[in-house]
């Protein structure tokens, strides 16, 4: 996987993912929280900090979601819907992204996107709001849109950031409301990676 060096804590989670969508044809993922930094460890959406040709100095520790993927699914046919309100995130995954039409970047919420989407979906990123118990709440409410309207297709997967191993994170409720109705945990590092296949289906 392209970048993989850089993938840190999520490198189990992100290349099993990968390694699943690669199998696939017209690839739909949903990126609920773009990407929103420049640079690690910090917020900064002044360009003078995007350094498009060293990815040794991208926002990895943020785990640069966009851009990884839409640079690792280059020779398929796929879409990505990045979601988020904050004009600054908005800015920042424009410039990161470029040209790429294969990559659509709204600037509304999580919430209010799921409640207008019709289509269905491969993947499922749930990377939004910063961790507390309003993004769990918030993760819980978004989740139960997905299933109550039926947006996953039979094999798609829902990766959740930020629930280290040992920890629920961002999915406090979201994540025991999904194993609850149906979806299996496939893998759980600092990221967690759910669906309702067989785990031998994205093994």
């Amino acid at each position: 996987m392209k970048y993989e060096q850089y993938l840190n804590q999520r490198n189990h989670t992100f290349k099993k993912t990968f390694e699943y969508l690669k199998e696939k044809n017209d690839i739909v993922i949903v990126e609920l929280g773009t990407s929103r930094s420049f640079k690690s460890w910090g917020i900064s959406s002044d360009s003078k900090d995007w350094h498009p040709n060293n990815p040794e100095k991208w926002a990895w520790s943020d785990g640069c979601f966009t851009k990884l993927f839409a640079d690792n699914l280059s020779d398929k046919n796929y879409i990505i819907y990045t979601i988020d309100p904050c004009p600054n995130a908005i800015k920042v995954v424009k410039t990161m992204i470029g040209e790429n039409n294969r990559v659509k970047i709204l600037q509304t919420t999580s919430t209010e996107f799921l409640n207008n989407y019709n289509g269905k979906i491969d993947l499922l990123y749930m990377d939004h709001l910063e961790s507390g118990e309003t993004a769990c709440k918030v993760h819980l409410e978004d989740s139960k849109i997905v299933l109550e309207k039926d947006l996953m297709k039979d094999d798609g997967v829902i990766l959740i950031d930020d629930c280290p191993e040992g920890q629920i994170g961002k999915g406090k409720y979201s994540i025991p409301y999904l194993l609850d109705n149906g979806y299996n945990n496939i893998l759980h590092t600092y990221q967690m990676i759910l669906s309702k296949a067989n785990r031998n289906v994205i093994s």
